[in-house]
């Protein structure tokens, strides 16, 4: 290839991505179609490794991002995306749409203060959708609440916001509201393992009222049979809470999510939860203390911490104590929230 004054100009390369070029330089190349060409490309790309700039792809480099996402390689999707977005002549629109998108979200992931300054370049929704999902990542659930109810006065029909606001109201603890939700997601898209996940989970939560034994063990066979890491990370979880409260088996259910923190590392913090509240389904204290001891090791979110302690103080019979010090700590809920959780702390009854 030569340029206008009859020159060879040099090889350009982009970061992060082998050269595809050599694959078709002798005859006895293995890549004979452009699937696997396409392949070859997009696996170089997720490795970190190096592709001559005239094979980079738009689409496969935003698929290749798209993987590490799913793969929650989130620094990884930020250095992709912002060298993308430094190659963008001739690239299709909604492709550098879709970069900056999920640029943002790996941002929001990575509680990044770079996020507000890119999320501008979005539409309305979407950025008023990932505004929502930043401050939950953040536990400003307020916030993300006002966000997700200002969306879905406008777009009623956004699945991905109702499930959003799914999350916000479990953070929040108002799981009765957040139970109607998910029951409506998951039956409008009941192989999502995000929705079953979330459905199982307010229905844990509400136990106490109404246990709907044959419905948890269907979502839970479903969320089985879907074989992400991301969805046996989930079952791993639901499946201990199963055996506590279905099964009423506290010493299976408490081997089942230690394994969980062990077979899924990046969830740890989420299995932790869930290690405690088997721990105060059946009044472990011992267990309940010592998972509090390692959420915090963990780094986890202060609010999660706050919420496990006056659930522990109420189950030591110090239900003032455990009002004052939620309310007193507790940061970022409604009013509405705090009242709710208040009043259940009094009777008992989370």
């Amino acid at each position: 290839m030569e340029n206008l004054t009859g020159g060879t100009p040099p090889v350009r390369y982009l970061p992060c991505v082998v050269p595809c070029k050599l694959y078709f330089s002798n005859d006895e190349t293995p890549w004979y179609n452009a699937n696997d060409f396409l392949l070859a490309i997009r696996e170089n790309i997720k490795q970190g490794k190096y592709v001559v700039a005239d094979y980079v792809i738009p689409s496969v480099y935003l698929k290749s991002m798209s993987d590490l996402y799913a793969d929650m390689k989130y620094d990884d999707v930020v250095n992709l995306a912002r060298t993308s977005l430094e190659h963008v002549d001739n690239t299709d629109g909604r492709i550098i749409y879709e970069t900056r998108y999920l640029l943002c979200s790996a941002l929001a992931k990575l509680k990044s203060g770079d996020f507000l300054t890119e999320v501008r370049a979005l539409d309305y929704d979407d950025r008023t959708f990932l505004l929502a999902f930043y401050y939950r990542q953040i536990g400003k659930n307020d916030r993300a609440l006002k966000y997700l109810n200002e969306l879905l006065d406008k777009r009623g029909d956004m699945s991905k916001a109702k499930r959003e606001k799914v999350l916000v109201l479990k953070n929040l603890q108002q799981f009765e509201e957040a139970t109607v939700l998910a029951k409506e997601n998951y039956y409008l898209y009941s192989d999502n393992p995000y929705h079953i996940q979330a459905y199982f989970d307010c229905l844990i939560n509400t136990y106490y009222k109404e246990p709907k034994d044959e419905l948890l063990y269907e979502l839970l066979e479903k969320l089985a049979r879907i074989q992400s890491e991301k969805a046996q990370s989930m079952y791993a979880r639901c499946n201990s809470l199963y055996t506590a409260y279905v099964g009423q088996d506290f010493d299976g259910a408490l081997t089942q999510i230690t394994q969980a923190c062990m077979d899924f590392p990046r969830d740890k913090k989420y299995a932790l939860v869930v290690k405690f509240d088997i721990a105060q389904f059946f009044n472990r204290i011992d267990i309940m203390e010592e998972t509090i001891k390692e959420l915090e090791t963990e780094g986890s979110n202060n609010n999660t911490v706050v919420i496990c302690k006056s659930k522990l103080l109420a189950k030591q019979n110090k239900v003032d104590d455990a009002i004052r010090f939620f309310s007193t700590n507790i940061h970022y809920f409604t009013e509405e929230s705090k009242q709710n959780f208040c009043e259940k702390l009094q009777a008992r009854t989370i």
